[in-house]
């Protein structure tokens, strides 16, 4: 009877455990921060520009931003330092400084995108909706201690 719960805990812990240490990786926003400035930075938020209007596309959920008008000039607050901007826009995409502030307007011909960045030097980076929470290794390794010692009961048994 013991055997059976400590091989049924040991399991579930090893599922757990596997499980938990696996992540979805950086989201699209993180992505397109990092591959247009550098490793390790990470997207706030993302906005396109169509029908007249800005359009929040992916945003990290522990900031929020705010965007006003139109394709050739833009209008963003952040509650996040923003290192730089992204812009793309008809003519191409070019980046704009953010000055780590948190608002700024932006100034540019057939806006059709802007995507806020930071450094992590400027705020600690978060994860982005939808993303798996990271256990540590400490959950793994209990994990795989406690199903050993469940497996070597069972054997002298």
């Amino acid at each position: 009877m013991k055997a059976t719960i400590l091989s049924s805990v040991a399991i579930a812990l090893l599922l757990v455990a596997g499980t938990s240490a696996m992540t979805m990786g950086p989201s699209a926003l993180d992505t397109t921060c990092e591959d247009n400035f550098f490793p390790g930075w990470y997207g706030i938020a993302q906005w396109t520009y169509t029908n007249d209007t800005y359009t929040l596309v992916e945003s990290n959920p522990a900031y929020t931003t705010t965007v006003e008008g139109d394709a050739t000039s833009a209008n963003w607050t952040s509650s996040a330092p923003v290192a730089q901007i992204l812009v793309q826009a008809e003519t191409g995409e070019s980046k704009v400084s953010g000055n780590y502030g948190t608002e700024r307007a932006v100034e540019e011909e057939g806006i059709q995108a802007l995507t806020l960045c930071s450094h992590p030097d400027g705020k600690r980076r978060l994860s982005v909706q939808n993303a798996v929470p990271e256990f540590s290794m400490l959950t793994l390794g209990a994990a795989v201690v406690v199903s050993l010692l469940g497996v070597l009961y069972l054997r002298k048994q």
